[in-house]
């Protein structure tokens, strides 16, 4: 036992002298990052609403309309948007028509390159036919039915065979489409497109509540009024076509936010779940009111959606800045200079930064260009630490 006791006290006394070496270790070079490169953006997530310029189409509501573009489509100026036919087994025909038209595209988009292999795309589309049936038969829309089952038939045969060649039913498709056709009556009005951009098959309700000359003078509350009005009642049978060319947004934003937001400015927007950056432009910036302004963007890029978007969730992209992302309590006024302390070999140097954009939490240091004296990538940059020395 008397031997052990010293033993004890020297393997306490290295502990104690390590400890110490850690704790003086701590104390003169804190807790470090290393700089490295990120990209941050200064952005705003709001709710938006677009204003486009749009031509109303409205159809007589006795008339049955068999529309030659898909909602979303791109139509020239003067192009046969629809013809309008008045009896009745026309409307017949006409739903035939769209039931096949619908049937020979899911045919080529969805199971034209399915095989056997394809077992769980198949069980989904089957599950999917399963349920579109049983709606169909709730709401009486036989049409969509017959289309549905047609579907389920061919997903079948494709799940119990190798292979399925989809040109020959497309082709018999095609050719009964062409039959029908030839039984319209010759009794119909065409409906040319009022001018260039994209055919919307429907109307939202918005479309006059607001007009590209009410942009600007836009006033925080009027705004809110706008956001909350409901849809005017339109006709089912009347579409549209909006002109592409350059559309807007409004959306209410904190006003520091816009600080340096000039009218001119180039910005981005990611809609909705879309992830492509549109560019935009600011077009117009409202008074504050308690804390938040009115921006009105302008973009001459549409994007897939905008036939039918209105009030969206909208990321407003204002700026972009690539460098060193360094926590804002990390920096100090030395030297007067501006900067950071680096750990460098057990010692502390003190590194000048240059910030090009910075929050209450961090800041966005510029990268040096080949400066001896200023921060470089996977310097470790104290953010925590005892720098009495340099200030006493």
């Amino acid at each position: 036992m008397k031997r052990i006791l010293p033993f004890l006290v020297i393997i306490l006394i290295a502990a104690v002298i390590a400890a110490s070496v850690y704790i003086m270790s701590v104390k003169d070079t804190g807790s470090t990052i290393a700089a490295t490169v990120s990209t941050i953006q200064n952005s705003v997530q709001a709710k938006g609403f677009i204003v486009k310029n749009e031509e109303i189409v409205s159809v007589p509501e006795a008339s049955f309309a068999r529309m030659y573009y898909e909602n979303g489509q791109k139509v020239g100026k003067d192009s046969r948007l629809l013809s309008v036919y008045n009896s009745a087994s026309d409307g017949n025909i006409i739903t035939e028509i769209e039931s096949i038209d619908e049937r020979v595209d899911s045919l080529d988009k969805d199971y034209g390159t399915l095989t056997s292999e394809d077992a769980l795309k198949i069980e989904n589309y089957i599950d999917e036919c399963i349920s579109k049936i049983g709606q169909a038969g709730y709401s009486g829309n036989m049409s969509s039915a017959d289309t549905s089952i047609s579907n389920l038939e061919t997903l079948v045969n494709i799940k119990y065979s190798k292979s399925y060649e989809s040109d020959d039913t497309v082709e018999t498709l095609k050719s009964k489409k062409k039959g029908l056709e030839a039984e319209l009556s010759s009794d119909k009005q065409d409906i040319l497109a009022p001018s260039g951009g994209i055919f919307s098959n429907k109307l939202d309700g918005y479309e006059n509540m607001i007009q590209e000359k009410d942009l600007k003078g836009m006033t925080v509350s009027a705004f809110d009024t706008l956001l909350n009005s409901k849809p005017e009642k339109k006709s089912d049978k009347d579409c549209k076509v909006i002109d592409n060319f350059k559309w807007y947004i409004l959306c209410k934003v904190p006003s520091d936010k816009l600080a340096n937001c000039d009218i001119g400015k180039s910005v981005y927007l990611k809609i909705g779940k879309e992830k492509t950056k549109i560019p935009a432009a600011v077009e117009y910036v409202s008074d504050a009111e308690n804390g938040y302004s009115i921006i009105e963007i302008s973009s001459t890029r549409d994007f897939e959606g905008l036939s039918d978007s209105r009030i969206v969730n909208v990321s407003v992209i204002f700026d972009t800045y690539t460098g060193y992302v360094i926590p804002s309590r990390a920096f100090h006024m030395y030297d007067g200079k501006f900067g950071v302390f680096v750990s460098k070999n057990n010692k502390l140097i003190f590194k000048k930064a240059d910030v090009i954009y910075e929050t209450p939490e961090f800041s966005v240091v510029e990268q040096s260009q080949g400066e001896t004296d200023g921060l470089l990538l996977y310097d470790n940059v104290v953010v925590d630490g005892d720098l009495s020395e340099f200030y006493n």
